[in-house]
């Protein structure tokens, strides 16, 4: 009994540390775009605007393609 939970231990702690590494790797690709200015920022207002639109566009995808 005590080894299945070594073992489940160890497993937990080998998944955090590949999360870890998955994430860390995700912010430094996110540090790099910004840093070679390959990335852009809205505003909230530019933001809520876009996802309207993307919204807006999806709906009326669904909407033709139920016909």
């Amino acid at each position: 009994m005590c080894d299945n939970i070594k073992i489940k231990n160890s497993n937990e702690i080998d998944f955090d540390l590949e999360h870890d590494s998955e994430l860390t790797s995700k912010i430094n690709e996110a540090f790099n775009k910004a840093e070679s200015g390959e990335m852009r920022f809205y505003s909230s207002q530019e933001s809520e605007k876009l996802m309207d639109e993307r919204k807006s566009r999806v709906r009326s995808k669904n909407l033709t393609s139920h016909k």
